[in-house]
């Protein structure tokens, strides 16, 4: 199996006065790429059938997004989630807790992202952990376990400092996650570096990857970094 490639590292050299309307260019492509691949019924699709991860940060992506037609985007895959069309994955813990606290952020219902098991402590898992946390710091919701905004700071800058062999959607999750920690703690420069880094990404239709997840998680960081946006 591939371990996929080994991207650059994040630059901490000075910023280009077009970087802004690139992350604002990226964004809208990214936008009108979610808005575009929304199903009838409001959901997106995964394979072999729609899952609430995909679902879910579409929704939450669109939701923060004052661009035409992101709104109601937002509110017809919140309908689909209520409606619950797809139960949490139970087939490991991990994936009943990632999709039961977007559910959650996605539905705006206030309880804690609970990334206390201790399955998320598997190195092989601990990503999915520090993803939700960033997630919910940026939409300021508590957290249950994990560790705290400071070390989850550390941990996401010591990472992508790092030269690493991943697939390339995962290293743009891992961009997208810095970047949304980092405008949480007032730091846009390092948030619009690691757009920067995304937005190299990004397909001419908009996508990441044709992943939904990715883009979700690359429009959500390029809001936190071009001004204007619904951050």
């Amino acid at each position: 199996m591939s371990q996929g490639c080994a991207l650059p590292v994040i630059s901490d050299g000075p910023l280009s006065p077009t970087l802004l309307p690139r992350a604002n260019r990226a964004l809208a492509r990214a936008t009108r790429h979610l808005l575009n691949t929304q199903r009838d019924n409001g959901s997106w699709l995964a394979d072999p059938a729609p899952r609430i991860t995909e679902t879910a940060l579409c929704t939450l992506a669109l939701a923060r997004s004052p661009l035409p037609g992101a709104g109601r985007a937002a509110e017809r895959g919140k309908a689909w989630l209520a409606a619950g069309a797809a139960p949490p994955q139970d087939h490991h813990p991990v994936a009943h807790a990632v999709e039961t606290a977007l559910l959650s952020l996605a539905l705006n219902t206030g309880e804690p992202v609970d990334v206390s098991d201790p399955a998320f402590a598997d190195p092989a898992l601990s990503a999915r952990a520090r993803l939700l946390q960033a997630v919910a710091l940026h939409t300021a919701r508590p957290t249950r376990g994990g560790t705290g905004p400071a070390a989850l700071r550390a941990r996401l800058a010591a990472a992508v400092a790092a030269p690493q062999r991943l697939k390339r959607w995962t290293q743009v999750e891992l961009w997208s996650a810095h970047a949304l920690v980092e405008f949480h703690f007032g730091d846009r420069n390092a948030a619009r570096r690691a757009a920067r880094m995304i937005a190299d990404q990004q397909s001419p239709s908009g996508d990441f990857f044709a992943n939904p997840v990715s883009t979700a998680l690359a429009a959500l960081a390029l809001q936190a970094a071009a001004p204007g946006t619904a951050a």
